[in-house]
């Protein structure tokens, strides 16, 4: 659990290489936030990194849309840090 305690951030975190990450990152124990633009792909990987006893949160977002970033970012940092 090299990541216990710590905030991660992944893009494109609902297919491909990104849901590996995301799951790398929930086996070693990490609080994640990822995004996408798709809703339904981006809830059934929060719904499974959920089930596996996981804490990810997926956020709808394009990230060519710099407000889009910024409220993001916004919402991440209120969870308190943002490590990686």
């Amino acid at each position: 659990m090299r990541f216990k305690n710590k905030t991660v951030l992944i893009t494109g975190g609902n297919s491909g290489i990104g849901r590996g990450i995301v799951n790398y990152f929930i086996r070693e124990g990490a609080r994640i936030a990822f995004t996408g633009r798709d809703p339904t792909k981006g809830a059934m990987v929060e719904t499974e990194a959920r089930a596996s006893g996981g804490d990810a949160t997926f956020f709808q977002c394009d990230l060519s849309i710099e407000e889009a970033v910024a409220e993001l970012i916004n919402k991440v940092a209120s969870w308190g840090h943002l490590d990686v």
